[in-house]
């Protein structure tokens, strides 16, 4: 009854005699973040991962692309996160990635012992870690979006509608229209609104425009104490 199997082995030999040999509909994930490019370009199925709670959108991103054999963009989004992915094995899991979330504003660390709180050295080159991560991220990002613009013009290309949320957010809209290139689809100051539900949250409400009941919480005991106050059903 055996249907799948989390694989951290460092060995791809191993990894891919196992890909080789399993039987139909048996899956394998990757279970290292720094690893996982590379098993999904053998054959592996996913990855269980622990960068992707504070990374989520870059880390789905590099996951899809790799599955769908685009592994040069993988490699970018992978390349982004490993500096961080290497630091956090070394911290221990899960205080490594709780200390990554309490820095990006996401969490309260709450340990219940025998886990204990990494040392206060590790937690400020976490932080030089996370800033060089988003760092990282942004550059790629705007790397893409003048790949993007320099295809559209070199190809006269009439008209580029875009879909996915981040590009939007990161002005590609602004981009085109400063070189004279048609493409459709909202700048990035009106993109704010899907990009931040805070921020639409605070338009709606400043202008008086109907919408649920709504507070952003930073402490997570906060939030819990006031949660009856919203009644129910509450989206957290």
């Amino acid at each position: 009854n055996v249907v799948a199997l989390k694989e951290a082995t460092a060995d791809l030999d191993q990894l891919m005699n196992i890909l080789n040999e399993r039987p139909d509909n048996f899956t394998v994930l990757c279970g290292d973040d720094a690893l996982a490019l590379s098993f999904m370009s053998v054959g592996a199925d996913g990855v269980i991962s622990v960068i992707a709670n504070a990374f989520p959108r870059a880390f789905a991103k590099m996951t899809a692309f790799a599955l769908e054999g685009n592994i040069d963009i993988a490699r970018q989004y992978h390349y982004a996160l490993l500096p961080l992915m290497h630091t956090l094995l070394k911290m221990g899991n899960p205080a490594g990635i709780k200390a990554v979330l309490t820095i990006m504003g996401r969490i309260n660390e709450y340990f219940r012992l025998p886990l204990v709180p990494i040392s206060r050295e590790n937690y400020k080159i976490l932080e030089r870690e996370v800033e060089n991560t988003t760092s990282a991220l942004n550059k790629f990002i705007k790397e893409v979006l003048s790949f993007v613009k320099k295809f559209a013009k070199e190809n006269n290309i009439d008209l580029t509608v875009v879909g996915p949320e981040v590009p939007l957010v990161n002005g590609i809209v602004d981009e085109f229209e400063k070189k004279g290139l048609k493409i459709f689809g909202p700048n990035k100051e009106c993109s704010t609104f899907e990009g931040s539900k805070s921020f639409s949250k605070d338009f709606m409400i400043r202008h008086n425009i109907p919408t649920a009941k709504y507070k952003e919480y930073t402490n997570l005991d906060e939030a819990i104490s006031e949660i009856d106050s919203f009644g129910y059903p509450v989206v957290i």
